[in-house]
């Protein structure tokens, strides 16, 4: 019964680590500022926006970093061109100056 027990106190310790590190490492774009039109939820990043995932290319006016890790945004695909530095749970409703309609590729730094 001991055994039971500590076999499936491991598992659910698993299980919850395994459902928390993901959110951890989360931002979203959406297409529109204040939050608005479409979105899409990066836990990795993407080297290049047009090309993997829901096309989003050049798209972003506004985003949520829901994790504790600083994202970069850049303004060319394969992580080229300028950098915006997106800090730990930023809630930008809209992109800084020069930003908007401008990211083609972002992952954490």
């Amino acid at each position: 019964m001991r055994g039971l027990l500590t076999t499936a106190l491991a598992v659910a310790s698993a299980l919850s680590m395994a459902v928390a590190s993901p959110a951890q490492a989360q931002i979203t774009l959406y297409e529109h500022s204040n939050y608005g039109g479409r979105s899409v939820t990066y836990a990795v990043g993407s080297a290049d926006m047009s090309r993997f995932g829901p096309y989003f290319n050049d798209m972003a006016s506004s985003l949520r970093n829901n994790s504790g890790s600083q994202w970069c945004a850049y303004e060319h695909a394969n992580y080229g061109g300028a950098v915006l530095r997106i800090p730990p749970w930023a809630q930008w409703f809209s992109l800084p100056a020069g930003w908007n309609d401008r990211i083609s590729s972002i992952r954490k730094c």
